[in-house]
């Protein structure tokens, strides 16, 4: 610890506003010698309360010297124009928060802001908005570690604010960041974090009951596949030159053509069947507010149910471009677990790694081309930790799918049965 560290915790001129406890302090300990080194240079005890006070700082008066120096900070800075929002004379809460920003920005690192936010409301408060969102970024992307780190600092920003993300498969998240994870499926990373969470069942029953206010059970029930009846039909329909033409990716595409938007089902190409499919898939999965599963259940059984039916080259057609193209849509974790090999974590206990690099290939399962027809669901499927462009004998998936379906659902269904008035004995997506 530095002596700048320990004349910023020591200093009553913030301990004035905060009443740190041990623990407080432990984590203010955090600070980074650059972070301390700002405290103590800046602009006097009134500028630095901004970081440490809750509520009091926002009556305290900035007047003569001390706008004169937040005047030079700002400048300093490269935040000439911020001057000209700051008055004769003013309490802090009569700055704009765009001035706050840059101090609290310019002083402290963003590992030391997070660690503030702990001891801090007015500072957490501040931060929750902007830190949310990154934390929903990882969350969405399988990043355990970097989720983790964050929840040990301030478990709080798993579930008191909701954010926006994107995730690999172009869909709009838009929840707590513990809501993400329940979503997606993702129980590794609930396992993660709950135990940093203080109550941390009871937080997550509450997250669940608000994402399914008519009860999961009833949730589950309602969650359909996707009708894939109009692409095995035009794959059964065409001859074989169409089927290479479509394995060749000619005139492949994410969405149809104006000309193939004024056709029924049966009366389009096959190629044209494919970008219908393809439109019509990502519109329905981008819709799932939950990850539904049975969309890639129904596409491996029928790929199993018409293997006998079908010649090799329509097993490889919809081995990679409709098995292939529901892959792109599985949410982060599943995603690793396919890299992976849903195989050895399921049967043989193994532990998610959390890549997404595939064996024996440069590529990665995530993330995917949308500006390119090319890859996962174009030119190959997933299966056992590998790219294949051949179809498979039989997909053994639909077992081991459904196997990892239920033990995740079955370790929600854990978390919820101390908390839910209705206790559910599974919470089975498929049974």
């Amino acid at each position: 610890m530095t002596e700048n560290t320990t004349n910023a915790i020591n200093n009553p001129g913030i301990r004035a506003f905060v009443d740190f406890d041990k623990e407080d302090i432990k984590k203010l300990l955090t600070l980074t010698d650059n972070s301390s080194e700002k405290l103590s240079d800046a602009l006097g005890e009134k500028i630095k309360n901004i970081i440490t006070n809750d509520d009091e700082f926002k009556k305290i008066e900035l007047k003569g010297r001390e706008l004169e120096e937040l005047k030079i900070f700002l400048e300093n800075q490269g935040f000439n124009e911020l001057n000209e929002k700051i008055p004769e004379a003013a309490n802090i809460s009569d700055l704009t928060e765009d001035i706050v920003d840059v101090i609290i920005d310019e002083f402290l690192e963003l590992p030391d802001q997070k660690a503030l936010s702990a001891v801090s409301l007015g500072l957490f408060n501040h931060l929750k908005d902007k830190i949310t969102p990154v934390l929903l970024d990882h969350v969405v992307k399988g990043e355990e570690d970097a989720v983790v780190k964050i929840c040990k600092i301030n478990p709080k920003l798993l579930y008191l604010s909701k954010a926006t993300a994107i995730d690999y498969s172009g869909r709009t998240v838009t929840m707590t960041p513990l809501q993400a994870m329940i979503a997606a499926g993702d129980t590794d990373m609930l396992d993660a974090v709950i135990k940093h969470i203080p109550n941390g069942q009871k937080i997550v029953s509450e997250q669940i009951q608000e994402m399914f206010p008519k009860g999961v059970e009833d949730y589950f029930k309602e969650q359909k596949p996707f009708d894939f009846a109009p692409i095995i039909a035009a794959i059964i329909k065409a001859n074989d030159q169409e089927v290479q033409n479509a394995l060749d990716l000619n005139g492949a595409s994410f969405t149809e053509t104006e000309e193939a938007k004024t056709k029924a089902d049966k009366d389009l190409s096959l190629t044209e069947a494919l970008n219908r499919f393809r439109e019509q898939f990502s519109k329905r999965s981008h819709k799932d507010k939950i990850f539904n599963p049975n969309h890639l259940l129904q596409a491996h059984t029928i790929y199993n149910t018409e293997f006998d039916n079908w010649n090799w080259n329509q097993r490889d057609l919809f081995w990679r471009q409709v098995i292939g193209y529901t892959q792109r849509y599985v949410p982060a974790c599943f995603g690793q677990a396919f890299a992976q090999g849903i195989y050895s974590i399921v049967e043989e206990g193994e532990k998610l790694r959390r890549s997404f690099k595939l064996e024996r290939v440069i590529d990665s399962f995530y993330p995917v081309n949308f500006d390119s027809c090319s890859d996962l669901g174009f030119n190959y499927a997933v299966a056992v930790g590998r790219a294949l462009s051949q179809a498979v004998y039989r997909s053994e998936d639909v077992g081991t799918i459904f196997k990892i379906m239920s033990s995740k659902n079955k370790k929600l269904g854990r978390l919820m049965q101390n908390y839910t008035q209705n206790k559910t004995k599974s919470w089975c997506v498929v049974s």
